[in-house]
């Protein structure tokens, strides 16, 4: 049975976008109100996309290698909690497509 494309959430980080959460073809800023996380859980999804912005450079690349890997590192921790807290028929994926 193939999923249901209407409730499918995307993590993944864009310049400047204030949280790292795309749902419905748009990011979603608010996301305790928008899709019922817990406070916990959308400030560390708002920190990884502060880490993004704060070490990824379009032109350039990641600051060090540091930084590239602790952003996949909490990004890797944050979809199955996201996935968690969301009831189904959500269904989280990490990347854009």
């Amino acid at each position: 049975m193939d999923r249901d494309e209407r409730f499918h959430v995307r993590v993944f980080s864009d310049y400047s976008a204030e949280t790292p959460v795309w749902f419905g073809g748009g990011l979603v800023v608010d996301l305790e109100r928008v899709l019922g996380v817990s406070t916990e859980l959308a400030d560390r999804l708002r920190r990884l996309a502060t880490l993004f912005d704060d070490n990824a450079h379009w032109e350039h690349g990641w600051s060090s290698p540091q930084a590239r890997e602790e952003y996949h590192r909490l990004l890797e921790e944050l979809v199955p909690e996201l996935q968690e807290e969301l009831p189904p028929p959500y269904w989280v994926t990490a990347g854009s497509e």
